[in-house]
C-alpha cells in the first residue's frame, strides 16, 4: 500500500504521522516536573542532606550487601576450584579426561 496524501474523501485514509486528515486527538495528558523536583541536589551538601543519605543507604544495606558478599564468595570459590582442577595436582587427583 502506497502512502498518498491525495486520497479521495470517500475512501478510508491511511492514518499515519504527517497525514493531512488525521482526526483530532482527545484525552492526551502531559506532565511536568516542578522546579523543586528538578533541583534534587540543592540540599544534599548540607548536614541534613548527608544524614538523610546515610539513613536511606542504611535502610537498604541488608538488601544489597549480603547478596554481593555471597556472590563474591561464590566467585572466589569457583576461581580457586578452577585453578586447582587445571593444575598438576588437580589433574593427577581427578584424572586428565581426554575426549579426543
Amino acid at each position: 500500500m502506497e502512502y498518498n496524501q491525495a486520497i479521495p474523501k470517500p475512501r478510508i485514509p491511511v492514518l499515519c504521522w504527517g497525514h493531512k486528515d488525521l482526526p483530532k486527538q482527545n484525552g492526551i495528558v502531559t506532565y511536568r516536573l516542578s522546579p523543586n523536583q528538578i533541583k534534587i541536589s540543592k540540599h544534599f551538601w548540607t548536614q541534613r542532606g548527608w544524614l538523610n543519605t546515610l539513613r536511606r543507604c542504611s535502610s537498604q544495606f541488608l538488601y544489597v550487601v549480603p547478596p554481593m558478599f555471597a556472590a563474591y564468595l561464590l566467585m572466589t570459590w569457583a576461581e580457586d576450584k578452577s585453578r586447582f582442577l587445571n593444575s598438576k595436582e588437580g589433574r593427577a587427583l581427578y584424572g586428565d579426561v581426554d575426549d579426543g
